[in-house]
């Protein structure tokens, strides 16, 4: 797998593993943006050192002589820490518009959240608790709500994180490229059990995926042939009953 950054580098920064595409596109962005601050931070460094070797004081009562700076140089200097601020920003602001859109043929996960669990609801009719199951090399839209509080939907390893807010739905995707097991965290502190709200995101091979979608829920095929606008009616209502007993 081609990664943004090596083994070493994401131990060395403390970030998990790049579990996509996106992941390794916001990595290279962050290091890059860090490579560029410490090479300039550096640079300013030795010519410290070097302007206080070389206009120490040499003599007791030594004056420094008066230096004025060229306004082409300073015009020139203060134009490239702009061109370089505005590139990453612009860098940045792409990122933010791929993360926040989601593809037109992503797979639909319906995702409601409560204390302290997580609910997936699959476009079959399937569900699951607190472990979200995709297939790999699959783009999949997250499309959540909150049945009390307000979560955060974070999965470090896809660096992607959503606040999910009641009676509202939002809108995230994953780009699940490699199989494994990854974590879910809910980052928004939502009650006592908040440390508890922990989940999974099972990324699965195709014939993984198959034999789970066949096995999940074998004694209910009617409610497979539900369609995807049904669950999130189901939802929508569920939240609302849930707002409701709040009152």
């Amino acid at each position: 797998m081609i990664r943004a950054l090596p083994g070493w580098a994401l131990r060395t920064l403390d970030l998990p593993t790049e579990a996509g595409k996106t992941a390794r596109d916001m990595d290279a962005l962050h290091a890059t943006l860090i490579s560029v601050t410490f090479a300039g931070t550096l640079v300013v460094a030795l010519m410290t050192f070097y302007y206080i070797v070389r206009y120490r004081r040499k003599r007791e009562f030594e004056t420094t002589r008066s230096l004025v700076a060229s306004g082409k140089r300073e015009f020139i200097q203060a134009g490239l820490l702009l061109s370089m601020f505005l590139a990453f920003w612009a860098w940045g602001y792409a990122q933010y518009l791929h993360i926040e859109t989601p593809p037109d043929h992503a797979m639909v996960v319906y995702v409601s959240a409560k204390q302290w669990m997580w609910k997936f609801s699959y476009d079959d009719g399937q569900t699951s608790n607190d472990t979200l199951y995709v297939p790999e090399h699959q783009k999949v839209r997250l499309v959540m709500t909150s049945r009390d509080v307000i979560h955060s939907f974070f999965a470090p390893s896809f660096r992607v994180k959503q606040d999910v807010i009641p009676g509202r739905w939002v809108n995230i995707w994953l780009d699940a490229a490699e199989p494994g097991v990854y974590p879910l965290y809910c980052a928004e502190f939502c009650g006592a059990g908040h440390s508890t709200m922990l989940g999974q995101i099972h990324v699965l091979t195709a014939e993984e995926w198959a034999k789970w979608r066949r096995g999940a829920n074998p004694a209910t095929p009617v409610v497979a042939r539900v369609p995807a606008w049904w669950h999130a009616t189901c939802l929508r209502l569920h939240a609302a009953t849930a707002r409701g007993a709040d009152r």
